[in-house]
């Protein structure tokens, strides 16, 4: 297994770092420089909703309110004489598009600099993988947006369920260097050492199985996540055709690609087919083109007439 080559890393990160804060700033310029026609500054900002229960001491129909022209949900009969009905209200709150499409331009520049500048016991796999969980949650908060899900819990769901996915991916990176000897190589001067000098065959044996399941779970949430966004997406108003802009279908489809290579980078990588170089370059080169693919689809699809 290849050690860090910690020199060419840190000029990667540099520059994809440098290059995200270009952007974010980039974004911010134009959202100060571009005026809507009643005033303001252009930008999409979303009314989120939560959903509550309502319990109603009658068999009478419970009508309700929804978006759109759709009928609201079905209620069900609790027992004899109760019916039980979800409703929906303002949450209060309200997302701007544009400022998430900042903010993870931001974090990946602030996360990424540290893995530069930061020496010690946080190691640069931990501080991008808290950056992935971090900006990653915020991407695809952005996508849900996209495909019109502004159901405050379930963006709160998604978000949570992709930092989760990140966390495992996390946990597999930890559990591979220990079993390939590099986590200990810091306290080496980055020389090599077998695992097996610190923790015995059966240990090595056992913690690999773990960092196959945590790399396993990480699929099984992603793979979540995306189902309830391709499933919004794809399902047709009540009656009228499906009309999304193209550049919505590019969002989808071209951030599904970027986190599964992101998933196929780790099981190269826990699989003994590519080093923890080659892998760290290809999480560096997916995370700049990821965010710069959703970030000018979004401003080009939405904000750039």
């Amino acid at each position: 297994m290849a050690l860090y080559h910690r020199a060419e890393l840190r000029v990667l990160n540099a520059v994809t770092a440098g290059l995200h804060l270009v952007w974010a700033i980039t974004f911010i310029i134009l959202w100060g420089l571009s005026d809507r026609n009643g005033g303001g500054r252009k930008d999409l900002v979303y009314p989120l909703y939560t959903s509550f229960t309502t319990w109603t001491n009658s068999s009478a129909a419970i009508g309700g309110s929804s978006y759109g022209e759709c009928p609201p949900p079905r209620a069900i009969a609790f027992g004899e004489s109760v019916i039980v009905s979800p409703a929906w209200r303002d949450a209060g709150v309200e997302l701007s598009l544009h400022w998430l499409v900042v903010s993870f331009f931001l974090l990946s520049a602030l996360f990424q600099t540290l893995t530069v500048v930061i020496h010690g016991d946080i190691s640069p796999p931990t501080i991008r993988f808290l950056e992935y969980s971090l900006s990653a949650a915020v991407m695809i908060v952005a996508i849900s947006l996209q495909i019109g899900i502004m159901h405050a819990h379930t963006l709160l769901l998604l978000a949570t369920v992709t930092w989760a996915t990140m966390i495992c991916g996390l946990v597999a990176e930890k559990l591979h260097a220990v079993i390939t000897g590099t986590l200990y190589a810091r306290a080496s001067k980055y020389k090599a050492i077998d695992a097996r000098a610190v923790i015995d065959a059966r240990a090595v044996h056992e913690l690999r199985k773990v960092m196959i399941i945590s790399h396993c779970i990480g699929w099984v949430l992603i793979t979540v996540v995306f189902a309830i966004l391709l499933d919004t997406f794809h399902r047709h108003s009540c009656d009228s055709p499906h009309s999304a802009p193209n550049f919505v279908y590019a969002i989808i489809y071209g951030e599904l690609a970027f986190f599964a290579a992101f998933g196929v980078v780790q099981l190269l990588q826990v699989v003994g087919a590519i080093d923890t170089m080659q892998a760290e370059m290809g999480y560096i080169v997916l995370s700049f083109t990821s965010k710069t693919v959703l970030g000018f689809l979004v401003y080009g699809g939405n904000f750039a007439n």
